[in-house]
């Protein structure tokens, strides 16, 4: 079914092909009034166009000579109004033909049956698509498109009797282009259906189907920053005007399109598999007027992500950042607890003291605050030491997974003339410093200049340049044989960011660390490895004895870890 049903005040019979063209008259209301003769095409203007407009809103109905004199002349209602009614009927008569009102005791009626008025036709169109095939669906919703000539009734809106008619005609009119949306996303259509869906979305940007149905194209096209950016917008400017959100339906469909689960498949097929992901806040002090901001999403046992720079949770959530896709798929399986570093995202503040051992501090009051016994611990990039250091210290910490992260940043970074020019860049220039880091976190991908202005708009220039030091200058290679929990480290064979000597460097130190090599060129996971890393993540966490078996050259992962 391609659109929904809308209220009718009409009843139509037959079908518009098999309406005979031996008819001498039909109406036209979807533009300005125009009736239809074997002569050819007849504009009305003022009171007789006024006067078609208001039967045509009743097609088949009498409408007594009363009503007619009040709708067409208001407050200025003739002496004697049935006089002046037939007058006006007598008028247009001579123009569109003696048959097109008919005259009845009481009162008037159109001589048209429902289908030859054009708003008629258009309903029994939309009629029939409900119950079509795609293909032709997309066809008959076309040729009703074809039958607007401009908006319903133009010029007539100043009648009240006409008013409730053409809200009721551009709904369905909205319906209609709704559904042929639909029915192009089926047959796979979708930059046909995202470019009329773009005109809909001009003209409604609160209408949730239409909000759903470009977000799903977009997704389906690989343009999954756009479509999730196009939600976030959404939200916003729902939040702003109505202090709702989104429907239940819109954060399945945002949490599907993180997960991955609409991006292009081989074959041009995408999977549909909705998930149940949505941040729920919370916050803590980890100094005096010093507030960090946490989100917990998910149900199950508990695994505390570690932003690996510069962060903000709702970015997490709406997929700029590209690690949301990972946590939303972990997010079916365990209870996933995300937080912005103080001085980033929604924990804003003046950060001044970038040591190692502060963000191991603030690491460790976030386990204080989620209150759990033992907990699997999640580092991505440059939060990779911070959380090194933090699992040699607390036993709350039962597992550790490292994605892409290091244990000596010397050793990586070593050369102290391209340190010093990028930290100046960041500090001094963070326009062209977060372009040139969103090049080495995303080379060569489509949603680069999105995450540079993601991390532009999370931290200042100061605030990046003193966590980016301190991955420079890291050093936790001392604690690493003291890390007795189960670790599962992950790395991009190229990776431009961190080299994967810095994963070498932790298996290297933890005798017991498992490593997997992921092909590739690539910092941040794009959305085509979220679900091999996630489910990795999940069959390590959530296993009741030893980690998963992992070599450099791949790994097995109990099928059904994640949830649906």
């Amino acid at each position: 079914m391609y659109g929904r049903a809308v209220d009718a005040t009409t009843t139509t019979h037959g079908v518009l092909a098999g309406v005979s063209e031996s008819r001498a008259v039909r109406v036209g209301v979807l533009g300005p009034i125009e009736v239809m003769t074997e002569l050819g095409v007849v504009g009305l203007t003022g009171r007789q166009a006024s006067l078609v407009a208001v039967l045509a809103t009743r097609p088949g109905q009498v409408v007594s000579a009363t009503r007619l004199a009040d709708s067409l002349w208001e407050s200025a209602v003739p002496q004697d109004p049935a006089n002046a009614v037939q007058t006006l009927v007598s008028r247009v008569r001579a123009i569109g033909g003696r048959n097109l009102i008919e005259t009845l005791p009481n009162g008037y009626r159109l001589a048209v049956a429902a289908e030859q008025i054009d708003a008629g036709a258009f309903q029994l169109l939309v009629q029939r698509s409900y119950s079509a095939a795609p293909e032709s669906a997309v066809d008959l919703l076309a040729a009703a498109e074809r039958l607007w000539r401009g908006p319903a009734f133009a010029d007539q809106v100043q009648i009240v009797d006409v008013q409730a008619e053409i809200a009721r005609l551009d709904e369905m009119r909205v319906v209609a282009r709704e559904g042929r949306c639909r029915a192009l996303l089926d047959l796979d259509r979708c930059d046909d259906a995202i470019s009329e869906l773009e005109g809909l979305a001009a003209g409604h940007p609160r209408r949730d189907t239409v909000v759903a149905y470009l977000v799903e194209g977009l997704a389906r096209t690989g343009r999954t920053a756009e479509a999730l950016r196009r939600f976030s917008d959404y939200r916003a400017a729902l939040a702003r005007m109505t202090g709702l959100d989104p429907s239940p339906e819109l954060i399945a469909l945002q949490n599907a399109v993180l997960a991955g689960d609409l991006a292009p498949m081989p074959g041009g097929a995408s999977a549909a598999e909705p998930t149940s992901f949505v941040f729920h806040y919370g916050r803590f002090e980890r100094a005096a007027g010093e507030t960090v901001s946490y989100g917990v999403m998910g149900s199950g046992p508990p695994l505390v992500f570690t932003p690996g720079w510069v962060s903000r949770l709702d970015e997490l959530a709406n997929g700029v950042d590209p690690r949301g896709r990972v946590l939303a798929l972990l997010a079916r399986s365990m209870r996933v607890i995300a937080y912005d570093r103080y001085g980033t995202g929604r924990s804003k503040g003046a950060l001044r003291d970038f040591s190692l051992e502060r963000s191991v501090a603030e690491l460790r009051m976030l386990l204080d605050e989620i209150g759990e016994a033992h907990v699997v611990l999640f580092a991505s990039s440059g939060s990779g030491p911070v959380a090194l250091a933090a699992a040699a210290q607390d036993r709350r910490i039962a597992k550790l997974v490292v994605l892409c992260g290091l244990a000596y940043g010397p050793a990586i970074f070593h050369n102290p003339g391209v340190v010093a020019a990028m930290l100046d860049m960041v500090r001094s220039s963070w326009g062209m410093g977060s372009r040139v880091l969103a090049n080495l976190l995303m080379p060569d991908r489509p949603d680069e200049e999105a995450f540079a202005a993601f991390q532009r708009k999370v931290a200042t220039g100061e605030v990046a340049a003193g966590l980016l030091r301190q991955m420079y200058d890291a050093d936790v290679s001392d604690v690493l044989p003291s890390i007795r929990q189960p670790t599962l480290v992950m790395h991009y064979a190229d990776d431009p960011a961190v080299p994967i000597e810095g994963g070498r460097q932790i298996v290297a130190g933890i005798p017991h660390a498992q490593f997997v090599t992921l092909d590739g060129a690539y910092h941040l996971p794009p959305a085509r490895d979220s679900r091999r890393i996630a489910e990795a993540i999940a069959a390590f966490s959530l296993a009741s004895d030893a980690a998963p078996v992992v070599d450099d050259s791949g790994l097995t992962v109990p099928p059904g870890t994640l949830g649906a």
